[in-house]
């Protein structure tokens, strides 16, 4: 059982002096203070000695009786014998102190029960203050707090209903056209060509026609394969539609003699057969090891002056080559080359597009590979510098996809593809809601539609004229429309956005992804031709997107809302 003797903290004594100076010691304290009378107990090994306390200053200096006769020292241990029975006096003192005590705690008691404060002051039987909340205010607070939470949980109901609603209100009913594009021609809702089995239909078809092959990047493998004539290509982003365009490239790919190294001496190039760079194609080697430039110059295709041109080549960088960069250029063009960086293995297209100078006819492009940033830095013999194949040459600002050719120049027609008007399409005088995602590739030098439908005199249609801005047109002459700023920015080029067109009322609005774009009036145009509704071209065939894809495309017999035509994503 611990003593009731005081002993807390340490002191520092000096030989010959009275005073006794405390550390962490309670000297003062009124319930339990050093008082005159008290004895000091010091214990030296088994010596003890004894001293009469006089008084106490403070928590942490008293004074003795007589001087302190021991050792000076500090740290040390002590007891206060403060069992002893006081005088009167400091009975009464220490009593009255003791109560006092008592009395503020009670006090500070009634106070946190009682007190309308917002705050009050406690003090703790170890002399720290605290500032605490009446025992009201807590009240008060928690009905406040409960008050809240019904008005909080009454938010949260009401917020949940909103989204209900935002969810109901923004769903829309099954499209009355619904063409997914994904990987046939099937409609889902809709009219079209109707595929039987026996008495049964089975399936209904968007219509197509190209009457060429064409070749298409299979979006399982990555590999460039072909399609045969009348056959829908599907890559990865959807259906690919394309204007009709011809490989200028008298030879697609390597044949032992359409190529040639500018360096024949020092280099050669060998016939190779791989998938991933479309088939045959030209390999550069080293011959010898010197310090030269090499690069092979492409075959020669005829042009006219003064017109836009793209060429198109696929290079791969081979395994162990030191050609870390690549240039494509043509000496006639406008502007006449660029520069890639090339990573091992890895094959690459590099596009150019550019105006053929005056005087030309004919675009000779070379390809330079480049080691670090030197074009002839040395190179030792054996070395394959550069893989070569897939070319390309093509009148316009678009690169379409490869024409294979082989002797001759050779054409790839229009992809067509189209439904019939009548149950697809209401009257123009009528509201709809007619929506698709695609990434595109325009020529600023020409203007092409997306869709067309209706009759020529009032047609609706969604086109990119040669300037780069874009209309909605519903009808002949009243159309939304966004300035080529706006368009590249909402839609830039290859990049896959959801847009949908909408006839309300008297008004036209385009929206790109979620988001409204344009508002302006439209006139209300009168019937359709009942024949074509046609995607990717205008009603001739004739304005037709350079290389677009599409898919999803989706038409309503109404005007959607504006929450259903931010959620059409």
């Amino acid at each position: 059982m611990a003593g009731v003797w005081k002993r807390n903290g340490t002191i520092a004594v000096t030989k010959g002096s009275k005073k006794v100076v405390g550390t962490g010691t309670t000297f003062a304290d009124p319930k339990n203070a050093a008082a005159k009378g008290h004895l000091l107990v010091m214990v030296t090994g088994t010596a003890v000695d004894l001293y009469e306390v006089d008084y106490s200053e403070s928590n942490t200096v008293f004074y003795l009786v007589d001087a302190y006769r021991g050792d000076t020292g500090t740290g040390k241990a002590y007891a206060i014998d403060t069992s002893r029975t006081d005088s009167i006096p400091e009975f009464a003192r220490r009593l009255n102190a003791t109560l006092g005590a008592y009395q503020q705690q009670s006090d500070a008691f009634q106070a946190l029960l009682t007190s309308n404060a917002a705050t009050i002051d406690v003090t703790a039987p170890d002399g720290t203050k605290h500032t605490m909340i009446p025992w009201k205010r807590v009240t008060s607070e928690g009905e406040g707090q409960a008050a809240r939470a019904k008005a909080e949980a009454d938010k949260a109901a009401a917020s949940a209903a909103l989204a209900t609603d935002v969810v109901r209100d923004s769903a829309m009913p099954l499209p009355d056209v619904w063409l997914p594009l994904n990987d046939d021609m099937r409609m889902i809702t809709g009219f079209g060509g109707d595929v039987k089995v026996g008495e049964l239909t089975v399936a209904k078809r968007a219509n197509f026609e190209r009457v060429t092959g064409a070749t298409y990047v299979d979006k399982s493998t990555g590999l460039r394969l072909d399609a045969a004539i009348n056959a829908p290509r599907f890559e990865a982003q959807g259906l690919l539609i394309e204007k009709a365009s011809t490989n200028l490239f008298t030879a697609y790919n390597f044949t032992g003699s359409n190529m040639t190294s500018n360096s024949v001496e020092n280099s050669i190039l060998v016939k190779q057969t791989d998938p991933a760079m479309g088939g045959d194609y030209a390999q550069l080697r080293s011959v010898t090891a010197m310090a030269a430039s090499r690069y092979i110059w492409l075959p020669s295709a005829p042009a006219t002056e003064g017109q836009p041109y793209t060429v198109t080549v696929t290079v791969r960088r081979p395994t162990g080559s030191p050609a870390d960069r690549v240039r494509l250029g043509c000496n006639d063009l406008t502007p006449g080359s660029f520069y890639i960086d090339l990573v091992e293995g890895q094959a690459v297209d590099l596009v150019m597009s550019g105006v053929l100078a005056a005087g030309k006819n004919a675009i000779k492009a070379f390809v330079w590979p480049h080691f670090g940033s030197a074009s002839g830095a040395a190179v030792p013999a054996g070395i394959a510098l550069l893989d070569v194949g897939d070319i390309q040459v093509e009148l316009g600002n678009v690169s379409t996809s490869r024409i294979r050719s082989s002797g001759a120049q050779t054409r790839r027609e229009q992809d067509k593809v189209w439904l019939q008007e009548l149950g697809n399409m209401l009257p123009l005088n009528r509201d709809f809601t007619l929506s698709f995602t695609a990434d595109i590739q325009y020529d600023p030098a020409d203007y092409a539609c997306f869709y067309a439908s209706g009759l020529p005199s009032a047609m609706s249609r969604f086109i990119i004229w040669a300037a780069g801005s874009t209309r909605f047109y519903v009808g002949s002459t009243a159309f939304a429309s966004l300035s080529p700023t706006q368009f590249q920015a909402l839609m830039p080029m290859g990049v896959p956005r959801r847009i949908t067109l909408i006839r309300r009322g008297d008004k036209s609005e385009m929206w790109i992804s979620g988001v409204k774009s344009v508002t302006s009036s439209s006139y209300n145009a009168s019937g359709y031709s009942n024949e074509k509704f046609y995607i990717g071209t205008d009603a001739s065939f004739v304005r037709a997107m350079p290389r677009m894809h599409i898919r999803d495309l989706k038409v309503w017999h109404f005007a959607a809302s504006e929450a259903q035509a931010k959620a059409i994503r």
